[in-house]
């Protein structure tokens, strides 16, 4: 039998903590995602203030270890910051998304975010940067294509045409074009652009296979730029009308694509297409296009940085409420492991008093069959010694007295104050020698290797005790020859194991009655005590006691 200490309230606390965590985790990837479900929506309805307030939202959901949520969520505010003109916001996002992403899926599209900022801008030195740092560390062969395509349109809105049609020359000979429809017509198109800036031949068949391929994917944002650069081609050739077809027909694809600025640039090339009666009507329109547009990202603008301001001061004010909950639960932790270690000192307390108790009580029975019952014993014999006539009876009596006598001293000295100080292991030697006799021999193996001076008093006296009662019953009852009694030392408990060659005990299930007080002093350190003896094989005792 061994006695084990479990600890039930700290196992359930702390699985409740973990299940919490979880919960919690969990419980914030559904808000994540319902968050981008509303921005989606409202982007599908080119409401995009609320759009970029919903993915604002999205990343109070977002921790340190959900590096991914955060960075796509930013991705998609900075997209729309520079549809709606707010450049300076988007690269004060998309500034910390890049450092953020280097290690996530969306590495690629802060960088391209972040150069497309810069384009709208006109800072095409640092687009190209931003292009020329991330292209190395592509691998897929899809990314490094349209990130090089990316690359040769800034050449292109640079007018770094020679460099462009270098570029887009490699490009377009690209075996993965042939799956890649979408990335072959964006090469196609600006190669045709550059081949038309530099006056080479090929540009309109260029057009033409990327707008065929744009029509067949019904690609509504790359039919636009297509529309646009026949404009561009027509303008050069002069051709007037075609040149208007094509303005038209861009101005067409920018309103179902919902673009505005598009729309004033298909409305610039009707201008100068147009007749001059007709031109004033489409001036007409550009002006208040434009206004209105100026107007409509003054506004966006105004509201991303209240809604990043309001945000911010969410999150101030949170951050400091969760720093109060967390100061909050330090203290119910710190009250709870003294509620916990008072607990457990007064229990051992308890115990030792208890331990105390006892000890005293032994040495209280102890004193009075000495200075008592032995005392009125001795008076009795001498009396009876001194009486006369000499008989049978008399000796009888003297040599029945004798025995009570010497019981009354062997029970006081059994029960009798126990040295716990220095001395206390020659006084624990001295106990199991006066067990040894001509017919029994008690060893005691490495006592002396067993720091007792590190054990309180209390674990002291149980041992002494202990193997006094292990060796009284020994004696009474075993028939034992040889008991050997082995001390180490096991994990800061000390570890005990009797032996002896006796009798031994019954097959379980036995009687322990015997033992009981053996079990109850062992216990009560909260020690564990092991048998292992069937009958006629000798007994074994293991017990443990800890520090």
């Amino acid at each position: 039998m061994k006695l084990r200490l479990h600890f039930p309230f700290v196992f359930a606390l702390i699985l409740s903590v973990l299940i919490g965590c979880t919960n919690h985790h969990k419980a914030d990837q559904t808000a994540y995602y319902q968050c981008l479900d509303s921005a989606d929506t409202a982007k599908n309805h080119f409401d995009y203030t609320k759009a970029f307030k919903c993915y604002n939202q999205s990343l109070q959901y977002c921790s340190d270890t959900t590096p991914n949520w955060t960075a796509y969520s930013q991705i998609e505010m900075a997209k729309i910051q520079n549809q709606l003109g707010d450049y300076h916001g988007a690269d004060s996002i998309l500034t910390q998304t890049v450092k953020l992403a280097v290690d996530t899926v969306y590495q690629l599209n802060a960088h391209v975010a972040l150069a497309n900022s810069y384009i709208e801008r006109h800072n095409y030195q640092e687009a190209v940067r931003v292009y020329s740092q991330c292209i190395p560390q592509l691998h897929k062969v899809a990314d490094r294509l349209v990130v090089e395509n990316n690359l040769s349109y800034v050449f292109l809105k640079s007018k770094q045409f020679t460099k462009a049609f270098s570029l887009l020359n490699r490009l377009k000979g690209h075996p993965a074009l042939d799956t890649l429809f979408a990335t072959k017509a964006m090469i196609l198109d600006n190669w045709g652009v550059a081949v038309l800036a530099l006056q080479k031949s090929g540009c309109k068949a260029a057009f033409d296979q990327a707008y065929v391929l744009r029509d067949s994917l019904q690609n509504m944002s790359g039919l636009t730029s297509s529309a646009m650069h026949y404009a561009l081609y027509y303008q050069q050739q002069k051709q007037k009308d075609s040149m208007l077809y094509w303005a038209q027909k861009a101005y067409s694809f920018a309103v179902q694509c919902h673009n505005p600025d598009d729309r004033l640039e298909a409305l610039r090339y009707a201008i100068t297409a147009a007749s001059p009666t007709v031109a004033q009507s489409y001036m007409a329109q550009y002006l208040h296009l434009s206004d209105s547009l100026q107007s409509s990202k003054a506004r966006a603008k105004a509201q991303f940085t209240s809604i990043l301001y309001d945000s911010k001061k969410a999150k101030q004010e949170n951050f400091q409420f969760r720093k109060q909950i967390n100061g909050l639960l330090i203290l119910v932790g710190v009250i709870l492991l003294l509620s916990l270690g008072t607990t457990y000192v007064l229990r051992v307390r308890a115990r030792q008093k208890e331990l105390q108790a006892v000890y005293s009580t032994e040495l209280r029975l102890s004193k009075q069959l000495h200075d008592e019952l032995a005392n009125e014993v001795f008076t009795t014999l001498s009396f009876v010694e001194n009486q006369t006539p000499e008989s049978d009876t008399k000796e009888i009596v003297l040599d029945q007295l004798d025995g009570i006598y010497q019981q009354t001293r062997s029970l006081s000295r059994a029960m009798g104050a126990i040295e716990t100080g220095e001395l206390f292991k020659e006084e624990l030697l001295e106990l199991l020698a006066s067990f040894s006799t001509a017919k029994v021999t008690v060893v005691a193996l490495n006592v002396e290797w067993i720091p007792w001076h590190s054990f309180s008093a209390p674990i002291k006296i149980t041992v002494y005790r202990v193997l006094q009662e292990l060796l009284v019953n020994m004696k009474k009852h075993s028939g034992a020859s040889r008991v050997q009694i082995h001390f180490t030392m096991e994990r800061g408990q000390l570890a005990v194991t009797y032996e002896d060659n006796g009798i031994g005990l019954p097959a379980p299930p036995f009687s322990k009655n015997g033992l009981a007080n053996v079990e109850n002093r062992i216990f009560s350190l909260k020690g564990s005590l092991t048998f292992e003896s069937t009958n006629h094989s000798g007994c074994v005792i293991h017990f443990r006691i800890p520090k």
